[in-house]
């Protein structure tokens, strides 16, 4: 092979690898970690239900009322590619829209280009860097929003969801607000709990049996004769 055709080729390669670098935006998020057998669309309605008590009560109390355009970052774990992130964006926007904040999502060049160049994926260390925050304010943004979303099960089965949001603020790093909302979804016990409590009310209901025929048998024996 000539060699003006092969550095052609090897040009045209390295392009091709670092147009594909930078055109892949942010990363998606992994699937966020599930007790086994939940119901998803329930999950959904019960996380969402948090989410809306978080920010109802951001949006309520008008924490830095000269803090007016905002930045949510992504989870670096959800569920559907995305779901709970989306839920924080567009019920931040809902409540706090009201009250005249703006927002910068994901979906927004400004905070994409800056999540990228980061290589962000839920690494909040970097989000808060002071060269990020620098960037972030050139763009205008006034405080980012770091939002988070667990998922427990007790022991009788019962699931808690919790929405957890903490507000820095872009031009000094401080953190100016934070809140966690708690949702439960009804317990629902596996076959063995339900054995088990089975056992526990029938040992009960025997118990009571037999206390009902020791006092008959004492009431008896105290009649005259």
């Amino acid at each position: 092979m000539k060699p003006f055709p092969l550095l052609f080729s090897v040009a045209v390669a390295l392009l091709a690898s670092v147009s594909a670098s930078h055109g892949q935006g942010v990363l998606e998020p992994r699937p966020l970690s599930l007790p086994a057998d939940i119901d998803i669309a329930e999950l959904k309605d019960t996380g969402k239900a948090a989410i809306d008590d978080v920010m109802a009560k951001y949006a309520d109390q008008d924490v830095r009322p000269d803090v007016k355009t905002y930045a949510i970052l992504p989870l670096g774990k959800d569920v559907d590619a995305g779901y709970f992130t989306l839920q924080f964006e567009n019920i931040f926007t809902q409540r706090a829209g009201a009250a005249g904040y703006t927002l910068y999502t994901r979906r927004d060049k400004v905070l994409e280009q800056v999540l990228v160049e980061i290589d962000f994926q839920q690494n909040y260390a970097d989000a808060m860097k002071p060269e990020t925050r620098q960037k972030l304010a050139l763009e205008g943004v006034q405080a980012i929003i770091r939002p988070r979303i667990d998922i427990d099960r007790s022991a009788n089965g019962a699931i808690t969801v919790r929405a957890n949001v903490e507000v820095f603020q872009v031009a000094s790093g401080q953190k100016i607000w934070g809140y966690e909302a708690t949702r439960v979804i009804g317990a629902k016990l596996t076959n063995e709990q339900l054995v088990h409590y089975l056992m526990i009310g029938l040992g009960g209901l025997a118990a009571v049996i037999i206390l009902f025929w020791f006092l008959r048998a004492l009431m008896r024996a105290a009649r005259p004769r």
